[in-house]
């Protein structure tokens, strides 16, 4: 394939998938002692709804340390594409006190006010 119509098939492809704003990272205490980061994704116009996407495997994006582990999952990867949808977007790391792994304890109370705090 020449060199020209690579480019212009990648030109193609940025105008058919329309880019958010960018991600605004965030950090808020959501219960005592812990705080719990996201990335807030807005849309460009007015948004319609409100998504929270988690990401898979062991939920650990390390947004706070810079690390940001975003290409592996498919939710958190595909962000800009809800937000295109007049969706506005956050996108929930693991809390602090649950730094690396979310194994159970998607299921527990703490993660339900964690949630809730983002969600305010």
């Amino acid at each position: 394939m020449s060199g020209r119509l690579v480019a212009a098939l990648a030109c193609v492809l940025a105008l058919a998938i329309p880019v958010a704003a960018a991600d605004e990272l965030k950090t808020l205490a959501t219960r005592p002692g812990v705080s719990t980061s996201f990335l807030l994704v807005r849309p460009a116009g007015e948004p319609r709804a409100s998504v929270i996407l988690f990401a898979g495997g062991n939920g650990a994006l390390h947004l706070g340390a810079g690390g940001m582990a975003l290409g592996g999952n498919f939710l958190v990867r595909n962000r800009a594409r809800f937000a295109a949808h007049d969706l506005l977007v956050a996108v929930v790391d693991a809390p602090s006190d649950h730094p690396n792994s979310l194994d159970r304890f998607r299921a527990s109370a703490e993660h339900a006010a964690d949630v809730r705090a983002v969600i305010a």
